[in-house]
């Protein structure tokens, strides 16, 4: 069995022994020792350890510059950081930095540095556990673009097949058919046209956060802004406007972002609504960003649902074929955060999207 290496980094060699002497009650990893960062980052090297006492002063640096190196270079490697003072200045920029747990030299509690060095211990086998289920569900989703890509090319073949025979149908024989014939190839066309649009629909809610793209940071003030100049036309037709509020500026893929606002504003005004606002609040958590609008609303029985594949609400009348909600859930829960939606039938809607605050870049756009 491979036991976690444990790599205790100190100028003291007293004080090295000390910490090794505390971790040997403990067990369960295999210890190794540095008295420089020079030692360290060789030992890094070649044992690849689990998790680090670091001091904060050694001879040729700072431990905290070490503990940035191995955060810049995405190690897998959790941190406690020793020092001789009880700083909290320095206890906070560690932690800040990426440290796991802040701990003083002077008067070492042994029970509390194996309590910090096993904590670190579980918190770097969870992380692990959680890579390599992101790993599997990313390899699952690309299984699960590449089936519907398929079925999508599959369907689409015999749907173009029935077309192309009916166009035949009625090129050689139509004036031989009789009207309610060609009432019922026409019926026939109308319905391939619709299974076409839902494949395609299908296809997008499936590629909906896979395609390629990088993140950057996001002025959700200037994207709501697009979106208002795209869709306002339609809301100046129903005799209404569309608002923008203050918005922040968020870590994000800008085409997810607009697709999340496009999608929301756009089911709206195509429900009825004529005036329909975007804004945001702050929170403990982070940002809520509502779509507000003054629609027919949403009725109690059909507000859960109206986030699943497939499921319209409103009138058959309104175009679309219920995916819309659908991707905007899939988008937002992959940023880690949530939509849902408030209404009461006949008042409009509220639909809110909870922005977590590590995706924060700035409170407020320009």
């Amino acid at each position: 069995m491979n036991l976690p290496v444990l790599l205790v980094v100190d100028d003291n060699p007293g004080d090295r022994a000390l910490c090794l002497r505390h971790l040997s009650r403990a067990g369960g990893f295999r210890t190794v020792e540095a008295g420089t960062l020079a030692a360290a980052r060789a030992s890094i090297e070649e044992h690849d350890p689990a998790v680090l006492v670091l001091d904060f002063n050694l001879p040729d640096g700072t431990g905290l510059s070490l503990l940035k190196e191995l955060v810049g270079r995405d190690l897998d490697t959790a941190v406690v950081m020793l020092t001789g003072g009880g700083d909290e200045t320095l206890a906070v920029e560690a932690m800040k930095s990426g440290a796991f747990d802040y701990l003083p030299k002077n008067n070492l509690d042994g029970a509390r540095l194996v309590r910090s060095v096993e904590g670190a211990l579980t918190e770097r086998r969870l992380r692990s556990e959680l890579r390599e289920r992101c790993k599997e569900l990313e390899a699952r989703n690309r299984e699960l673009k590449t089936y519907a890509s398929a079925v999508a090319h599959d369907l689409r073949a015999p749907l173009q097949a029935i077309l192309a025979g009916i166009e035949v149908m009625v090129l050689l024989h139509g004036e031989a058919l009789p009207p309610q014939a060609h009432n019922r190839l026409g019926r026939v066309t109308e319905s391939v046209d619709r299974m076409a649009t839902m494949l395609d629909a299908l296809l997008e809610y499936a590629q909906a956060g896979t395609l390629p793209g990088e993140s950057s940071c996001v002025d959700l003030l200037a994207v709501g802004l697009d979106v208002k100049g795209d869709l306002e036309p339609l809301a100046e037709k129903q005799g209404g406007a569309i608002h923008v509020g203050p918005l922040p500026r968020i870590w994000a893929r800008p085409e997810q972002v607009r697709q999340v606002f496009q999608n929301l504003v756009d089911n709206a005004l195509k429900h009825g609504a004529r005036n329909v606002s975007l804004e945001g609040l702050r929170t403990q958590r982070g940002w809520r960003l509502t779509v507000r609008d003054d629609g027919p609303g949403i009725p109690a029985q059909d507000q859960r649902r109206i986030f699943d594949v497939f499921q319209r609400g409103g009138s058959e009348e309104v175009p679309g074929v219920g995916l819309g909600l659908a991707i905007t859930r899939k988008l937002v829960d992959g940023w880690g955060g949530g939509v849902s939606v408030e209404s009461t039938e006949g008042e409009g809607a509220s639909f809110h999207i909870e922005v977590p605050q590590a995706m924060v870049m700035e409170d407020l756009g320009t």
